[in-house]
């Protein structure tokens, strides 16, 4: 399963925010996405537990692939 990481640096500029999406498309531009986490920022509905707003400035995105490996099932 593939899932759709966004990255954003918060209000403080030290510490990184991941968003992260599950069931995106795999076809996404970076345009497209860079233009919907300018709108994800605009919202400023995300605040940290100090106050400060969680999503100010996007640093990278990208997906990421997790593997299972069942080991065993009931």
């Amino acid at each position: 399963m593939k899932q759709l990481d966004l990255v954003f640096t918060d209000e403080t500029g030290k510490n990184k925010t991941h968003f992260r999406l599950d069931g995106a498309k795999e076809t996404l531009s970076a345009e497209t996405v860079r233009d919907t986490m300018q709108k994800l920022i605009s919202l400023e509905i995300f605040v940290a537990k100090k106050g400060q707003k969680m999503f100010v400035t996007p640093v990278e995105a990208k997906y990421i692939e997790t593997l299972e490996t069942p080991i065993f099932t009931l």
